[in-house]
């Protein structure tokens, strides 16, 4: 295991999210594009939902963004897996680049997070000068800890 350290340092920040909010947005980077939105219809999940041209990544977190599904579409059916937080394991089955993929990786009792940018926004309104998490790369489906230090 690596662990990565990212400084974080922000000027604004959004509020943690609520039960009955509902985000939308999108991202434009020369020709594509990227639609986005997050449902916090009630209870004790979030849905965040991101689609482009080609993907549609789907991940299902608690309020505090620890991410307890992740379930991705793209390439017209050759990636499409579903990774699921099971304790200290995240299960990964699917298809990543036309190749079948069925791993465990192992994790700490670490928060996981898939949407770091929009999870990481809780450290930034509070008081906490660091904060700990579980990422997967996309390309490789590998677990990475990494460390974020808030300047």
């Amino acid at each position: 295991m690596t662990l990565f350290t990212v400084s974080v340092c922000a000027c604004w920040t959004l509020p943690p999210a609520r039960a009955g909010e509902a985000y939308h947005y999108r991202e434009t980077t020369g020709k594509a594009v990227t639609n986005g939105r997050g449902d916090s219809p009630g209870g004790s999940l979030l849905t965040l939902a991101c689609t482009s041209l080609n993907e549609q990544h789907t991940t299902t977190t608690r309020h505090d963004y620890d991410t307890v599904r992740w379930r991705v579409s793209a390439g017209k059916g050759r990636t499409a897996f579903l990774a699921e937080r099971d304790k200290n394991t995240i299960v990964i089955h699917g298809m990543l680049s036309g190749q079948p993929v069925d791993k465990v990786l192992k994790v700490d009792n670490a928060t996981w997070y898939r949407a770091a940018s929009l999870s990481l926004r809780e450290l930034v309104a509070s008081d906490d000068s660091e904060r700990v998490f579980w990422t997967i790369r996309y390309d490789t489906l590998t677990a990475h800890k990494i460390r974020t230090i808030k300047t």
